[in-house]
């Protein structure tokens, strides 16, 4: 059995507590407006989403990189930047890459960086010691075909420095030569383009970083060793063209 006594009590200390919880509030409630914190938060994860877009997803990624930043405008308002950079995204629409034109070689890249010039400098651009390639050039025509245009190649020989496989020596002998290879080319990508030598229908695949393209020449890059206690070098390289 319920004592009653007990029940009674509690109904008054409950009583009791809610008259006091009950009495009006005389001070001033702050609510906290966090929307603006909110627009900037969406619009910095909508820049995140952007800077990882493929090229099958960044136009509808910039629009919506956009619509943030129009949201942000209004709820936060603006000095300027942002419109600025609604203003260089534009429509969104990625801008058309002319490869048609002259080109020029300026650049032989490897991952290891050597010393083939002799110099005690290590580069990891070998056109800088090769004192090679230096007219080498292509032309891609509108019609879709195109020519490489062949001046020099190298021959170089390795051989080990008393017997040390640290202490190397490079030669180099640039070969003058005059070749003109034509090829057929298609853009398959936004960046890519996909050149067909004619001569053997052997395909490279060009692709574009900013204003420059670039080709990775598969075992572009051969030493042959003079030494015993030395491998002969062949490596994949990457050749860098500058628009004429």
């Amino acid at each position: 059995m319920i004592n009653k006594k007990l029940v009674l009590y509690t109904f008054i200390v409950l009583n009791l507590f809610l008259s006091c919880d009950n009495e009006p509030y005389e001070g001033e409630f702050i609510v906290e407006d966090n929307s603006c914190a909110l627009a900037i938060q969406a619009t910095e994860s909508a820049l995140e989403n952007y800077n990882l877009a493929t090229d099958d997803n960044r136009v509808s990624l910039c629009h919506a990189y956009v619509e943030a930043l129009e949201n942000q405008i209004v709820i936060c308002g603006d000095d300027g930047v942002l419109l600025n950079l609604i203003n260089e995204l534009g429509d969104c629409e990625p801008e058309l890459f002319d490869i048609t034109g002259g080109w020029k070689l300026i650049s032989i890249f490897s991952l290891v960086a050597r010393d083939l010039d002799n110099d005690d400098e290590l580069t990891n651009d070998y056109f800088e010691d090769l004192n090679c390639y230096t007219n080498e050039t292509l032309v891609f025509n509108p019609d879709g075909t195109g020519t490489f245009f062949y001046k020099s190649y190298a021959e170089l020989q390795m051989s080990s420095v008393n017997g040390s496989v640290d202490d190397i020596d490079f030669t180099v002998n640039c070969i003058e030569e005059n070749l003109d290879t034509e090829f057929t080319w298609e853009e398959t990508d936004f960046n890519l383009t996909e050149v067909t030598l004619n001569i053997d229908n052997s395909v490279l695949t060009f692709f574009r970083n900013e204003e420059n393209i670039f080709l990775t020449k598969i075992d572009g890059f051969v030493v042959t060793s003079l030494s015993d206690n030395l491998d002969s070098i062949t490596e994949d390289v990457v050749c860098e063209y500058v628009k004429l």
